[in-house]
């Protein structure tokens, strides 16, 4: 029988006992530090827990001092199982490992965009956890958090009208609105309730400008370890890899220096 999915934009999860949530604390016996910021990722079904690629262990062994499966197990069962009963048995798994930065201390509230494109044949919504450092934060309100958002983003399209043409793929003025909408939505939403997962607990959150839950990487002074689970269909991830000129199902790391390695 299909798991009925939360209802609301987001809602956190608990994936661990407390006996092994503590595990996900700053300073658990056993715990990991990490050497670089990089990510590992893996598109294709769901893996086998009792063994991971290779490409894992080498990614681990280049980026973690100390053994990252044991944090990484709970959560990955917990979502095997979470997918299994919704009848979904492949995804996009990526673990990003990311040193102290400065960079969100200004929060970048957004809503994330359909991974597939065209609306996707089964699922519009994502799991994540931080298995290391702060978790991700949520805004209570998404409706009126969304509803700031869009008129952010309707008057800087108004304002800059006949001023910018966009060319390129990257393009700076692009960039430089985005920029100008994160000040603008990180003051007006500055007095909103904040929401954000604890130790043993994962989120799961809906996607789109619509009914996606409005989110941002939280203030990160040390090392953190972030966890995202992407559900798609067998199809939908083949055409994405193909799309992107990869093999499929596909395991791989970005970010590892060589000499790591």
């Amino acid at each position: 029988m299909a798991r009925q999915l939360p209802s609301t934009d987001f809602e956190l999860l608990q994936f661990a006992p407390t006996s092994i949530s503590a595990t996900c604390s700053p300073k658990p016996q056993g715990s990991i530090s990490l050497k670089n910021d990089s990510t590992w990722t893996h598109c294709g079904g769901l893996l086998d827990l009792n063994s991971l690629p290779p490409s894992f262990y080498t990614w681990a062994n280049a980026t973690v001092n100390g053994d990252l499966v044991p944090h990484l197990l709970p959560f990955v069962t917990f979502a095997h199982s979470f997918l299994a009963q919704n009848e979904i048995h492949h995804y996009w798994l990526t673990v990003r490992s990311s040193r102290a930065t400065t960079e969100f201390d200004l929060p970048r509230w957004h809503t994330d965009r359909d991974f597939f494109g065209g609306g996707g044949e089964k699922v519009q919504w994502k799991l994540c956890t931080t298995l290391l450092g702060p978790g991700t934060l949520f805004l209570s309100d998404g409706v009126r958090a969304r509803d700031v958002q869009k008129k952010e983003r309707e008057e800087m399209r108004r304002s800059e009208a006949g001023n910018h043409q966009c060319q390129v793929i990257r393009c700076i003025g692009c960039a430089g609105m985005q920029e100008v909408v994160r000040v603008r939505l990180a003051e007006k939403l500055q007095e909103d309730k904040v929401v954000q997962a604890a130790a043993g607990e994962c989120v799961f959150f809906r996607v789109g400008d619509e009914s996606g839950a409005m989110h941002s990487e939280p203030p990160s002074h040390g090392d953190r370890v972030f966890v995202n689970v992407v559900p798609g269909t067998e199809l939908e991830l083949r055409r994405l890899a193909s799309r992107w000129g990869m093999e499929f199902p596909r395991s791989w790391s970005i970010g590892v220096p060589l000499n790591a390695i």
